[in-house]
């Protein structure tokens, strides 16, 4: 008789606060809003930054690539997000640093302006 080993594990469940306010009043479409989700979920409790890679996003959200981008582009116009560019010693990209932003007000900018914008660039 083989004896055997059950390993019993307990799920920990984690949770990622999103501000009312992104919810329901920055008029996100569903892609823009999950691609902030997600990012949201990656980031450090402290500080609001994260790094996940845009390969990752894609991979995760099953969201393409453009489409990733342009969701980002309008988090940064409309003021819930930044991006800082990292670079390695030679000078190469590596990675992005996001970060979410908490603001207190509602946005100035609306997600049509922020497309606008975007065209215009």
């Amino acid at each position: 008789m083989t004896d055997k080993v059950i390993a019993k594990v307990k799920l920990g469940y984690s949770f990622t606060p999103i501000q009312t306010y992104v919810i329901q009043d920055y008029g996100l479409d569903p892609y823009t809003f999950y691609v902030y989700a997600f990012i949201a979920s990656h980031a450090n409790n402290m500080t609001a930054e994260a790094f996940p890679s845009l390969r990752r996003i894609e991979n995760k959200t099953k969201i393409s690539r453009p489409q990733v981008v342009l969701c980002i582009k309008r988090l940064v116009k409309m003021g819930l997000l930044t991006v800082e560019k990292q670079v390695d010693k030679s000078g190469n990209h590596s990675a992005n640093i996001y970060t979410i932003k908490h603001v207190s007000v509602t946005t100035e900018i609306t997600i049509e302006q922020a497309n606008e914008e975007i065209r215009a660039e």
